[in-house]
């Protein structure tokens, strides 16, 4: 009897442990719907990054067609937001436009030669932003938005899928020829004077940001 009594008691915990789980995680694991969404307040004009969008499950009947997956946020990294969007609105990809649509005061779009590059990844786009090295010294030479990214023909170098993450950009248009940044007339002197004094093809060219393509 007194192990027919642990036994229940031991199935009545696991009940009410199985009932909580259902209702704190499993119930929204299983019938809602992970959406990308504004973590505030977005005003009209304003460049974004990763802290300007978080992660909401939502019934499916009220997601949007046009609305993106957590993991597509990486995209939209130093994009212009073309309207105000409300705190937990869900986002969409025409809600933003490149940076080369707008360019910032002060600044101008300028290319990155491939005579100037060491290394880059293949699957960069517009939009990325990317940290410049000068090498072999592994000098910094500061973070930068890219405007453009264009094959040998001048043709913007595109996905030819929608992946839902940086990791499976594995379907491009053409093959990267150049880069266009965002930047400065005298940061763009100070990459031009180090490829001077560093040599042709002394830029590594590195993505920033989190490269995970999970949600």
């Amino acid at each position: 009897m007194k192990w027919k009594s642990i036994a229940g008691l031991v199935l009545v915990i696991l009940s009410v442990a199985a009932m909580y789980f259902w209702e704190t995680k499993g119930r929204n694991s299983l019938l809602l719907m992970p959406v990308l969404a504004a973590a505030g307040d977005i005003e009209a004009g304003t460049i974004v990054g990763e802290e300007d969008f978080t992660t909401l499950r939502v019934p499916p009947e009220t997601v949007a067609d046009a609305t993106l997956t957590p993991s597509e946020a990486v995209y939209l990294y130093g994009q212009r937001a073309g309207r105000h969007i409300r705190r937990n609105e869900q986002i969409a990809k025409e809600d933003f436009g490149s940076t080369a649509a707008q360019v910032p005061e002060g600044k101008s779009v300028y290319v990155v030669p491939q005579s100037w590059i060491y290394s880059r990844s293949s699957s960069l786009r517009a939009g990325d932003r990317v940290m410049i090295y000068s090498m072999p010294e592994k000098k910094p030479m500061g973070t930068y938005t890219l405007a453009f990214v264009r094959d040998n023909a001048e043709q913007e170098v595109i996905d030819t899928n929608l992946p839902s993450g940086v990791l499976e950009r594995t379907a491009p248009s053409s093959i990267i020829f150049n880069l266009e940044i965002l930047c400065t007339e005298q940061e763009y002197f100070d990459l031009f004077d180090e490829v001077q004094q560093t040599g042709p093809g002394s830029l590594l060219i590195v993505m920033e940001g989190n490269l995970w393509a999970g949600s």
